[in-house]
């Protein structure tokens, strides 16, 4: 029965996938999509952070200054190997500003998939959030983590499912007659209100291990392959990803090699041609002791219903 239930498991996930496979991964001369984006300047047209002004401080913003358990963390952690079939919902290809809708609804759909492992993936409608419907973000041109309020009844219905709204990657009006659902019971910020500098390594690391997926800023960079990425910038955060686990690193020659103690597994949505298929490895911070690219200067997790 369980081999079973893991194959049909494999085949829905499978066949969602193809739902995204509307333009070739890479273009006439082999390389990703996304890189001519960067070549001409035109990064913020496949990102979309739009961060609102005072949102530290408003009242509607919660935030979880969590404290690392006693007991050790894990050298090695990572969300896909916790599903009965060693992955999750499959990887999404943006094709507007909307990265805010990508990692906020992939956080749901992770956790989802963690909490009701025997069920089949659920995946959502990223198009629900870029169309004139919410009262959050701004479509194509940018939103934030307050999109959680959406999905979780505050402000709005919730989210529908993705065969239900398929993804259009536009604006679009707010008439379609789809059911809905608030798919989060609660969300907040990870970390102290007044910490400028957003959640610590150790935060973070239990915000995965207590709540699951993180959905998280990062300057936006371009990846290809499994090696691990260290050519940390300190540019401005621009686009919203997410964390699914992380390495630590087992000898001092590995340390001095990438400059940092391990790296975080970062999930995208720009395809299965970014990174490796869809993730990357990204080293915790640079020699200066920062970031890498700001990953997780701010940082959010959600409980689903």
């Amino acid at each position: 029965m369980k081999s079973i239930l893991v194959v049909a498991l494999a085949i829905s996930a499978f066949s969602m996938s193809s739902i995204y496979a509307v333009e070739s991964e890479y273009d006439s001369d082999g390389r990703p999509w996304f890189v001519k984006y960067f070549k001409t300047g035109r990064v913020k047209e496949i990102t979309g952070l739009k961060i609102p002004p005072g949102w530290r401080w408003s009242k509607n913003s919660h935030f979880l200054d969590i404290h690392p358990v006693l007991e050790e963390l894990p050298v090695d952690f990572d969300l896909r190997t916790l599903h009965p079939t060693g992955k999750l919902q499959p990887i999404k290809r943006q094709r507007c500003g909307d990265c805010w809708a990508h990692s906020v609804l992939a956080v749901l759909e992770t956790n989802w998939a963690l909490k009701y492992p025997t069920q089949p993936l659920e995946i959502y409608a990223q198009q629900e959030f870029i169309s004139t419907c919410p009262k959050t973000g701004g479509g194509c041109n940018g939103g934030y983590f307050d999109a959680f309020d959406y999905v979780s009844g505050k402000t709005g219905p919730g989210a529908p499912m993705e065969e239900d709204l398929p993804y259009k990657g536009y604006t679009t009006s707010c008439n379609h007659q789809v059911t809905k659902k608030p798919r989060a019971a609660s969300w907040t910020y990870v970390g102290a209100r007044e910490n400028l500098r957003g959640p610590s390594i150790q935060q973070m690391k239990q915000a995965l291990v207590s709540y699951g997926s993180l959905s998280v800023t990062v300057h936006a960079f371009s990846w290809e392959g499994s090696e691990i990425y260290k050519n940390c910038y300190a540019g401005s955060i621009n686009h919203m990803v997410n964390i699914e686990g992380w390495h630590d690193f087992a000898t001092q020659a590995e340390k001095d090699k990438y400059g940092a103690d391990g790296y975080w597994i970062m999930r995208n949505s720009w395809g299965e041609s970014f990174g490796d298929r869809g993730y990357a490895k990204v080293v915790y911070a640079d020699r200066s002791g920062r970031k890498c690219n700001n990953l997780g200067s701010v940082a959010a997790v959600a409980v689903v219903n």
